[in-house]
């Protein structure tokens, strides 16, 4: 299938330049202790066997007098090297592997020019800031001074030669793997790509099956079509702050609604027309009226920055629409850089939540069928990103409450009411055994006095609602039903104790069984009963937790999140952090 970015305009008469992009297509975390099935696990024996025997790598002598002085210069007790490139890289060691297994010969140049790989991999280099790098940390400004004087010793070309691996080498692995690793900055990531890029042995096939070099480079970047759209949205917005400059902001002050008049709708007007949500050619008579046209427009950018699209010019929204175009750049390259963080095929079926946008989306073939409301962990009790499969789902569950939770939120209401657990079908355990939870003295009870285990019984009243979605995880994380439907409503919903509350359980339950007996009716049929079920999925199910805060919809209108645990912040300090260190 083609993608085709369609964009509604470039630089307009006034010098303002749209920022939507049409899109058109052709062709303690825990809230519950976990119910696991029964099941036998066979036990087998381990078999010794003998490690096979690797032959000891001899490298080829090299056999031309340029890779002989590649040889030289790599076995130099000086390490060449870019100095703006991280020295935690160890280029020089990668290199020695990469060129030993080649006899020491060039990839990148011969005794005349830079050959047809170098000018692609220079080329790609100049160009990185389309993918969201700077390309003076691989040294570009320095390669092009070097081949625009192009060396005519061989110690020279051996040099440029060796320069343009490392250049390769670093900027490889921070467009395929990202420039930092994630877990160094956010103890709540916990999603990795399957398999480790192997930057050496993926050249080396390239270079033996004669690709194309730039078309080699162009497969390094995620190939998600998130990632693409998000590649263009970043041309776009740099291009319009170094044409038009930063929009304007708007001043905080009192609430101004639909039909009145007062100076700062002027400057609104203004700021909608820089970004795109208000047309240029739409006149009005009084531009300090905040007319139909204007509060649509409003309502658009209130919509795609995930604020109540109410109309209303309040200093909620005000906050919003100053975050500047230099910040929303950073964000864009923020989000890019998370996508180099997952794995680069989700498979054909699977669910995945957007933390910051409150969503969940199912998706099958690929492609997404439906989505819908979720809420997440509070800003204290983060949801933490990973992935795992979804291997059954429980009708009419049990509470076992968490002994955070307990202790916490349940043991307040225990000293001022007993009665609260009867009220709440909750029921009082000591190792298996069942108390009477009216007879304890709660006043007594500390958080460091609390042998207690509490479980609620299935019910109207249960915190699960009827339905948990189980895709077991060192983290009891799980999605469910809930009793509170209205909380759907809010726009801010981080609201749980960690796990994932959904808004169509009954929907979301159908699409995980899949095409089985169960439907929605059958489902109905079997939670009124009352009875607590399991009931296992054919196929295991991939789940997707995960951060986003930048994104182009279906639409192709561009979409920004709160980042609401602070992981885009963190991770701009730790990228600013490394461009420091890069420069010493």
């Amino acid at each position: 299938m083609q993608t085709v970015f369609r964009f509604r305009s470039s630089l307009l008469a006034a010098g303002h330049l749209s920022l939507f992009l049409w899109m058109g297509m052709t062709a303690g975390y825990a809230m519950e202790s976990v119910d696991t099935p029964a099941m036998t696990i066979p036990i087998v024996e381990p078999v010794q066997e003998s490690p096979p025997v690797v032959p000891e790598f001899v490298p080829s002598r090299p056999e031309t007098p340029l890779a002989e002085k590649i040889f030289q210069r790599l076995n130099q007790s000086s390490v060449i090297t870019v100095q703006t490139i991280s020295k935690t890289l160890q280029t020089q060691m990668q290199q020695k592997q990469l060129y030993d297994r080649r006899a020491y010969s060039p990839i990148w140049t011969d005794t005349q020019a830079l050959t047809a790989n170098g000018t692609a991999l220079l080329k790609t280099l100049a160009q990185a800031e389309l993918e969201g790098l700077n390309p003076e940390t691989y040294s570009v400004s320095l390669l092009q001074a070097l081949v625009a004087q192009y060396p005519q010793t061989l110690e020279n070309i051996a040099e440029l030669e060796l320069l343009c691996s490392e250049a390769f080498l670093l900027y490889g692995t921070q467009v395929h793997d990202g420039r930092i690793n994630p877990i160094t900055v956010n103890r709540e990531w916990y999603i990795a790509p399957t398999v480790a890029w192997d930057a050496i042995g993926e050249l080396e096939t390239a270079l033996a099956a004669q690709q194309p070099m730039a078309q080699f480079l162009a497969t390094l970047p995620p190939p998600h079509v998130e990632y693409t759209r998000l590649r263009t949205a970043l041309k776009v917005y740099d291009d319009y702050l170094k044409t038009a400059g930063d929009w304007i902001n708007l001043p905080m002050g009192k609430k101004i609604q639909p039909g009145e008049s007062n100076p700062q709708i002027k400057l609104l007007r203004q700021r909608l027309r820089f970004s795109g949500e208000l047309a240029d050619d739409v006149k009005v008579t009084n531009e300090e009226l905040y007319d139909t046209k204007l509060v649509t427009a409003l309502k658009y950018f209130q919509a795609r920055h995930g604020l109540v699209d109410d109309g209303v010019l309040g200093d909620t929204t005000r906050k919003v629409l100053n975050v500047s175009l230099t910040e929303r750049i950073e964000q864009i390259k923020l989000n890019m850089e998370r996508w180099r963080w997952v794995p680069r095929n989700f498979g054909e079926r699977y669910i995945s939540v957007n933390i910051p946008d409150y969503k969940l989306t199912a998706y099958d073939q690929g492609k997404p069928v439906y989505d819908m409301k979720v809420m997440v962990g509070r800003i204290d009790r983060n949801t933490p990103i990973f992935t795992e499969n979804m291997t059954y789902l429980v009708l009419n569950p049990h509470w076992g409450v968490p002994y955070s939770i307990a202790v916490k939120d349940i043991l307040p209401k225990l000293r001022k009411d007993s009665s609260y657990l009867s009220r709440q079908g909750m029921r009082v355990f000591v190792k298996g055994t069942e108390l009477n939870g009216q007879s304890i003295d709660w006043s007594q009870v500390s958080s460091s006095n609390f042998p207690y285990q509490l479980r609620q019984n299935p019910g109207d009243g249960n915190a699960l609602g009827k339905i948990k979605f189980m895709f077991p995880n060192r983290f009891s994380i799980y999605l469910h039903d809930t009793p509170k439907r209205s909380l759907f409503s809010r726009p801010d919903r981080a609201l749980s104790s960690g796990c994932i509350r959904v808004e169509q359980p009954l929907s979301l339950a159908e699409y995980v069984l899949g095409n089985t007996t169960w439907n929605k009716e059958s489902i109905q049929k079997a939670i009124q009963t009352g009875k607590h079920r399991i009931v296992n999925l054919d196929k295991p199910l991939p789940v997707y937790l995960m951060y986003w805060t930048a994104w182009i919809d279906d639409e192709g209108a561009m979409q920004f999140r709160e980042d609401i645990y602070q992981h885009d912040t963190r991770v701009q300090q730790a990228l600013t952090k490394l461009q420091l260190v890069a420069k010493k």
